[in-house]
């Protein structure tokens, strides 16, 4: 599955980053967390580690990584989708061969500017076409508030489907 997030505050990051990740541990999935602004890795380790039991254990065994997003998507400050899907195939592999039932990603797009949205897009549907033969699932985070309407449909495309919080509920769009 690959779906996406659009958000406004941390909060609304953290509402769903939280059980996702706590149902990827419990469900024997590799958990990788790739943080932006407003969520950094200490954040996100403190929220987890409050709600996920042996949250220190588990990240000591390497069954969740947090990263920034510069160790996973840009390189010497560019994006290269070639290098990123690479390294998301090295990933599936080792994953697989230490036993993991599949993977679980989490990346916010919050640093990607408009200029590179085109050939983000162009990624997303490679990146499409391993989630149709991996056990994979990806949750893409968007910020709202840094993308016009038309940006917005166009992240979408890519999704099978997207959440956001709207007028204090979840809605979905397929």
């Amino acid at each position: 599955t690959h779906f996406c997030h659009f958000y406004e505050t941390s909060e609304d990051l953290l509402d769903v980053l939280i059980p996702y990740f706590k149902t990827g541990l419990e469900n024997n999935e590799f958990c990788m967390w790739i943080v932006y602004e407003p969520v950094t890795a200490v954040d996100a380790r403190e929220a987890l580690r409050n709600t996920i039991p042996e949250f220190d254990r588990r990240l000591a065994a390497g069954d969740i990584v947090i990263l920034p997003h510069s160790d996973c998507y840009l390189h010497d400050g560019v994006f290269d989708a070639k290098r990123v899907i690479a390294g998301w195939k090295e990933r599936l592999s080792r994953a697989y061969a230490a036993g993991y039932a599949g993977v679980r990603v989490n990346g916010n797009r919050a640093w990607l500017k408009a200029k590179d949205l085109e050939t983000f897009m162009q990624y997303e549907d490679e990146i499409n076409q391993m989630v149709l033969t991996e056990r994979i699932l990806i949750l893409c985070h968007y910020p709202l508030a840094a993308r016009t309407g038309s940006e917005v449909f166009d992240v979408a495309r890519p999704h099978e489907f997207a959440i956001t919080k709207r007028h204090g509920s979840w809605q979905e769009l397929e």
